[in-house]
């Protein structure tokens, strides 16, 4: 199952680079769009219930401690580690900046920008996918927006996230 749900996320990685890459669409219309879709096919999957529970050796990913130190902290530590020399210290990394700072100047340099962006979001969808995985574990379920915030109550608040951006938006209308 764990295989499937990053295959999935590569997936989605690669359609929204290569949409976006190719056709020069705007990111945030195509992920957002992307999300829309997924979420659709998430709701008539399920017929809009999450069913079951995490299994225990998943679960303990989330509970589990080495010494005073949570295996998901070391999970992201290293997850850091490996990306930090990734970007930092690799021609990859580098191209990957170049190509994020200015897209057009870098395939003037020569470097294949297409693909670096393909690449990018197709590490990105593979980085959200092992977020939502360790999330879940953490829940004990899985569900499509279990980690969305826009329902939770503010800190010290008795208001909703939606309800303070919608008082705020409000105010400033006024």
């Amino acid at each position: 199952a764990l295989l499937i749900c990053m295959a999935l996320c590569l997936l989605v990685g690669l359609l929204n680079g290569y949409i976006i890459a190719t056709f020069k669409m705007q990111p945030f219309l195509v992920t957002m769009a992307m999300s829309m879709i997924i979420e659709g096919g998430y709701y008539i999957y399920t017929k809009g219930i999450a069913k079951g529970s995490i299994a225990t050796g998943i679960r303990f990913i989330s509970e589990g401690w080495i010494g005073i130190v949570p295996i998901a902290a070391i999970i992201w530590l290293v997850i850091w580690l490996v990306l930090s020399v990734v970007l930092h210290h690799t021609p990859y990394g580098h191209r990957l900046y170049i190509t994020g700072g200015n897209q057009d100047a870098s395939r003037l340099s020569g470097f294949k920008s297409k693909e670096i962006v393909i690449s990018a979001y197709v590490l990105c969808s593979l980085l959200a996918g092992i977020g939502g995985l360790l999330l879940s574990a953490y829940i004990g379920t899985a569900g499509f927006n279990k980690g969305f915030l826009w329902n939770a109550k503010m800190p010290g608040e008795e208001r909703t996230y939606k309800e303070w951006i919608d008082s705020a938006t409000e105010e400033s209308q006024i």
